[in-house]
């Protein structure tokens, strides 16, 4: 059974994923913005606003995978700010939420805490629903995706992978 602190914890977490997921819907012209001004393709606001969204699902009915989930997710995330902050990229707004936020040291630090409290989700939290998690989380993220497709007139992201119709042809 889940602790009652973690399970606050974990629902704490999953209405701060909710709330990141609604800004940018809310807002997508100013996610986009972010993207273009770290030099990424259009298409990589998909899959944040699907990871965002299905993390909500996944902490509140399976905190522990939902947990490490937000760590990696985090950590990632987190990781690839610094390495750009790093190589001199200065961003006034990180497009975290509905307000600016630039990315920084203190960025990192919140960052990081929010990571810790996923692994502390992840090692002591209970395994819940795990199936159900998935469905529904990738139910929130579908409706996030599409949501985000409505709003940025991007019909889907680009399909990056082996092109499966010259392969077959191909023999």
């Amino acid at each position: 059974m889940l602790d009652g602190g973690l399970l606050i914890v974990a629902a704490a977490v999953a209405l701060l994923f909710a709330l990141a997921t609604l800004a940018t819907l809310r807002d997508p012209a100013r996610h986009r913005a972010v993207v273009a001004a770290l030099d990424l393709p259009g298409w990589v606001g998909f899959p944040a606003v699907a990871g965002e969204a299905f993390l909500v699902g996944a902490l509140i009915l399976a905190p522990r995978v939902g947990g490490f989930l937000c760590a990696v997710y985090l950590a990632t995330l987190t990781a690839f700010f610094g390495y750009r902050w790093a190589r001199g990229y200065r961003l006034e707004d990180c497009g975290c939420f509905g307000t600016p936020h630039a990315v920084g040291p203190s960025l990192f630090v919140r960052n990081l805490v929010l990571v810790l409290v996923g692994m502390t989700l992840a090692l002591g939290g209970a395994h819940g629903s795990p199936v159900l998690a998935l469905v529904v989380g990738a139910c929130l993220s579908g409706l996030g995706v599409a949501r985000y497709a409505l709003a940025t007139g991007q019909e889907r992201p680009p399909y990056v992978g082996p092109d499966p119709v010259h392969r077959m042809a191909r023999g």
